[in-house]
């Protein structure tokens, strides 16, 4: 029902697709009305192939944002913390969008809190990377136990 829904109006049917007009119109058994019991079906039939795809991209983008986390933490001592809360997070969210493929949760706001975590903690380790100057398109290496050192409280020559 939501595919033949989606197909025909790109935009969703809006909140309260599941009554027996629309299944009249869209089911292929227009007599079993039901909730989609799943989070993409449910998401594809309230607000169609645009919402559909909004709601993926916000999946795959926090991945890629735990990837990135992951990518610049990893070998830094003391973000290790921050290399299993991403990790923890991806898992989290990996979870819910198996899960989700069986349930109709997609108002349910966990995974948002997750999806926003996992934003903050890529700004808390982007703002934690050592700044390097650039002076005249030269590269400036940074010492090993400056870089290691927390910010505000490096030694001086």
């Amino acid at each position: 029902m939501a595919y033949n829904l989606a197909n025909d109006r790109p935009l969703g049917g809006g909140f309260e697709i599941y009554d027996s007009g629309v299944f009249a119109r869209y089911a292929p058994v227009p007599e079993n009305v039901h909730a989609a019991h799943s989070i993409y079906f449910q998401t594809l039939g309230e607000h169609g192939w645009i919402g559909l795809a909004i709601y993926l991209t916000l999946g795959v983008l926090t991945w890629r944002a735990g990837s990135a986390v992951v990518r610049r933490a990893q070998g830094l001592q003391d973000m290790a913390w921050a290399v299993l809360m991403a990790k923890m997070l991806q898992v989290s969210l990996l979870g819910f969008a198996v899960g989700g493929a069986f349930l109709s949760l997609v108002y349910f706001d966990v995974p948002y809190y997750l999806m926003v975590c996992m934003m903050a903690l890529k700004n808390i380790v982007v703002r934690s990377e050592p700044q390097v100057p650039a002076s005249a398109g030269a590269a400036v290496a940074i010492p090993d136990k400056e870089r290691h050192a927390p910010r505000g409280h490096r030694e001086t020559a």
